[in-house]
């Protein structure tokens, strides 16, 4: 027997259908091994060619304690699209006789001298102000003052290894912090989870950081691939030449 309510049902699971077709697509939380491995093989392979392979990386915290947000880039010195901070590439290395090796990781790299090394961190506990334009009574402050920052180290470590010490396995995804402005003090997130990108060529790691005063800190990095070509060979004239001859050089 026909159903009068038959069509509109049909209709009603088309559109729910068509509805949650159409939502985008939400990463999902997950171990960091997907991530981790995705830019570990996109360093050891180096699909684009030649060139300079880096990570680029922003780093955002929030305290349990409310006390403060910080946030960290590459600083007014760096190269990097948007001023992102620059992770290098490490391989991994066998580190013993019996097979042990340390893992491949990506950090910020060394700088030269004279040249302040890691990411630049704002707090919003630093807080800074604009001269009144007029008479006022409060002169209002805004935070993350850029006169009032600190340096700060990334390291993340792209695959697996274990501490003989405490003979425990230290997974991908770990991250280590250094405080170079607070005498290279060290802070470590250890099991934490990440997103990967819809493209694959990045994603997020976000866990907790331990203050040491029993209070925590949620900490999150992105994670980037970033490729940039080599430069294009340089044309030099050899000396004795007619100005119509020229060769070229790659320096």
């Amino acid at each position: 027997m026909f159903s009068p309510n038959a069509k509109p049902a049909k209709l009603i699971l088309a559109v729910t259908a068509l509805l949650a077709f159409a939502q985008p697509t939400v990463a999902s939380a997950a171990t960091c091994e997907t991530l981790m491995s995705n830019l570990n093989t996109w360093f050891t392979t180096q699909p684009q060619g030649k060139g300079t392979y880096e990570v680029l990386t922003r780093v955002t915290g929030l305290r349990s304690d409310g006390r403060y947000a910080e946030y960290a880039e590459g600083g007014n010195e760096s190269t990097s699209t948007a001023y992102a901070g620059i992770l290098t590439y490490h391989p991994s290395a066998k580190a013993s006789p019996i097979g042990l090796f340390n893992p491949a990781y990506v950090q910020d790299p060394a700088e030269p001298a004279g040249t302040p090394r890691g990411l630049t961190a704002y707090f919003s506990d630093r807080r800074y102000s604009n001269p009144c334009p007029t008479l006022c009574l409060i002169n209002p402050s805004f935070p993350f003052s850029a006169v009032n920052t600190d340096r700060q180290g990334v390291y993340v470590q792209l695959q697996d290894s274990f501490n003989i010490a405490t003979r425990t396995t230290i997974p991908a995804g770990a991250v280590t912090f250094t405080l170079y402005s607070w005498g290279n003090a060290q802070y470590s997130m250890v099991n934490n989870e990440c997103t990967v990108n819809g493209d694959g060529k990045g994603g997020l790691v976000y866990g907790f950081l331990s203050t040491g005063s029993g209070d925590t800190e949620l900490i999150a990095l992105s994670l980037n691939e970033s490729y940039t070509p080599p430069p294009p060979p340089i044309k030099v004239k050899p000396r004795g030449t007619s100005p119509a001859f020229s060769a070229t050089h790659t320096l």
